[in-house]
């Protein structure tokens, strides 16, 4: 499909006036990496501002219907594959949702993970590689020059192997903290409904800062934990290879709380979990799982433990302390 058959598509779409077959190839053609480069240039402003805002509420729709599931969405992408809950959205022309804080001139490209299993892989502008987790949302500028900044707004969870670039460092925001680095690969671990954000460093130095003021400096197996309720912080020696294993779709579990292995099984499996009480809430466990591994298998295994049970009620799978007879 060429520029002008597109963008008369494009135009049909706008006026309501594409079929189902095609309002899908537009939206086939809006979430790939591979949009035509300056396509939407040709489009007037009232046309780039009319489809970014219809692409949202086509994102905003789906993230909603996945929501009311659970708590926790997890990944798998299998690109363009029907299977797949794939959403991702570039942004061609002006600054649109996130966009608001940053110049006008600057385009955006955003990337949202939904869906579950295998993590989203993204290569930055700076050729710096990004894995996102599930229910993540990342902006960062899409035309940089050699000495713009690199710079990455996270909500969620996302691992980053940064290229080098000496006198530029690679800047992360996740909620009040910033991490700053050069060139090291590290884990950001930034959900909102967790209240936390961890940085885990994999390799290479990282800095983490606060209303510009470093709070620590992290080193491979390193981790700090920022409590946004309280604004304190935790460091911590790690196992960083550990924590980055859900990239490939393996979970691992080191003398975890029962209820934080929840939270991970919760992106993982697009479930909620709830508890019975507390003491099997915060149970350690010790535990990995391949990514081919069904959820009903993986709670027998962490049951059979402290002979938890579990079982399933109205899509809420229920932990209980109660011995399995």
């Amino acid at each position: 499909m060429n520029n002008t058959e597109l963008k008369a598509l494009i135009a049909k779409y706008l006026d309501g006036l594409a079929t189902a077959e095609e309002k899908q190839r537009v939206e086939a053609w809006y979430q790939s990496f591979d949009t035509e480069q300056g396509l939407t240039d040709q489009l007037d402003a009232q046309q780039q501002e009319a489809l970014q805002q219809q692409m949202y509420g086509q994102i905003d729709q789906a993230i909603a219907s996945q929501s009311k599931g659970g708590r926790g969405l997890f990944i798998r992408y299998r690109y363009l594959v029907a299977a797949a809950a794939m959403l991702l959205l570039v942004i061609a022309g002006g600054a649109l949702y996130y966009s608001r804080k940053q110049p006008a001139a600057q385009p955006i490209v955003m990337a949202t993970a939904t869906g579950n299993n295998i993590a989203r892989k993204v290569k930055l502008p700076d050729g710096s590689l990004m894995w996102l987790n599930a229910n993540s949302k990342v902006k960062f500028e899409q035309g940089r020059t050699a000495d713009s900044k690199r710079e990455v707004w996270i909500s969620g969870e996302a691992y980053f192997e940064v290229q080098q670039q000496t006198n530029l460092p690679f800047l992360v925001h996740a909620g009040d903290i910033t991490v700053q680095v050069l060139g090291t690969s590290f884990n950001v671990d930034a959900y909102e409904s967790a209240k936390l954000v961890a940085v885990t460093v994999n390799s290479g130095k990282v800095a983490v800062n606060r209303d510009q003021s470093q709070k620590a400096v992290l080193l491979p197996d390193e981790q700090l934990v920022y409590d946004l309720s309280n604004a304190s912080f935790v460091k911590k020696q790690v196992s960083a290879k550990d924590m980055v294993t859900w990239t490939t779709g393996q979970l691992i579990f080191k003398k975890q709380l029962f209820k934080d292995i929840a939270a991970r099984l919760e992106r993982r499996y697009n479930v909620h979990i709830e508890f019975d009480n507390e003491e099997v809430a915060n149970g350690l466990l010790t535990a990995s799982f391949d990514e081919q591994v069904a959820l009903p298998e993986v709670l027998d295994m962490l049951c059979r433990v402290y002979r938890y049970s579990w079982r399933k009620e109205n899509n809420v799978y229920r932990i209980s302390g109660m011995p399995v007879h």
